[in-house]
């Protein structure tokens, strides 16, 4: 392995993810989804925790509230707040969330 890929091995890896498994991914959601994207729009990540973390820093301003189902995931909770977002709980029943208009700039529910 050392003599195939030298001191590369050592190093920090492409900071968007290995390229072969990003066109891979490409490859795989034009031909499963009908999906056109380019190698260099798709970003491997670590956990869906850094992935909350960089949407949140991406789409987030400071102040900007939040809702989040009750109970939910507290990683996602702890991504928002980090971003400087107010959350806030939204209740769940048998329909899904209780939502009432409002002025959350992101609604974050799972499956």
């Amino acid at each position: 392995m050392q003599r195939l890929h030298g001191s590369q091995l050592m190093g920090y890896g492409d900071p968007p993810g290995y390229g072969p498994l990003r066109s891979a991914v490409a490859d795989y959601l034009a031909m499963s989804r009908g999906l056109r994207c380019r190698l260099e729009q798709v970003i491997i990540l670590t956990s869906s925790r850094q992935a909350l973390q960089l949407l949140a820093m991406l789409f987030l301003d400071p102040g900007d509230e939040v809702w989040l189902e009750t109970p939910g995931y507290p990683g996602a909770r702890n991504a928002f707040l980090t971003a400087g977002a107010r959350c806030r709980g939204v209740p769940l029943d048998s329909e899904g969330a209780q939502t009432q208009p409002g002025a959350a700039k992101l609604l974050y529910l799972t499956p």
